[in-house]
């Protein structure tokens, strides 16, 4: 019989205090442009990256967490690595609904790699084991030691959606791993998916085999 999660212990990380302000906080999703990480540009990042921020950019990227409130309270009693998965709760769901994300290799072994060395109860956390409360002075020096100067974490998240779009995924599927109420934020991807035009264009020289090529200069006539 599966028993319930231990309970958290402390103020609630998530709940407003009398300022109005979390010790987490969600990041609020622009509409707007989007910008994802070309795969050169993830590469350099890497590189210059040193962990936890590294895995945290890798798990970012292939696992589409909004690193602040479902990166940074992630513990490893959410994270099954035998069968390579792992589950956002919904406390700190944006939606305020739990999603369980598989993890593909480069997820897997960046996680497995933390675990061994892991001393605490969270995933991304200190050589103390606690966790970390903020890594944005982290990830802006490994941005600009990688000479980005436009990244911000979400376009982890970005990076992940879009291509999960380039790749064929539908939008459902989009929206579960993302973690969205609705389609809206979602629809954003469509836009960026270039790649997709172009396959979708490609078989539409099908129709064309065994008909003579119209530019062929030996069959254009001159005027």
């Amino acid at each position: 019989m599966a028993q319930d999660p231990p309970l958290f212990e402390g103020a609630n990380p998530l709940r407003r205090s009398k300022d109005k302000e979390r010790a987490v906080s969600f990041f609020e999703e622009s509409e707007g442009k989007v910008r994802c990480l070309e795969s050169e540009e993830e590469a350099r990042l890497l590189a210059a990256a040193s962990e936890p921020i590294r895995s945290m950019i890798v798990v970012g990227i292939n696992c589409g967490l909004r690193l602040s409130s479902e990166g940074l309270t992630l513990q490893w009693e959410s994270v099954d690595l035998a069968r390579r998965r792992l589950t956002i709760l919904s406390a700190y769901s944006k939606n305020k609904r739990p999603r369980t994300i598989p993890s593909n290799t480069l997820a897997h072994d960046a996680l497995a790699a933390l675990k061994a060395k892991a001393l605490g109860p969270y995933v991304f956390g200190k050589k103390t084991g606690a966790p970390y409360k903020s890594y944005r002075t982290s990830f802006e020096k490994a941005c600009a030691a990688a000479g980005l100067a436009d990244i911000t974490p979400h376009v982890l998240r970005h990076t992940f959606c879009s291509r999960l779009n380039e790749t064929g995924a539908d939008v459902r599927t989009t929206q579960d791993l993302g973690g969205w109420k609705t389609l809206k934020m979602v629809q954003r991807y469509a836009h960026v998916n270039e790649r997709g035009k172009i396959d979708a264009i490609k078989p539409l020289e099908l129709f064309h085999n065994g008909i003579p090529n119209i530019l062929d200069p030996v069959l254009v006539k001159t005027v």
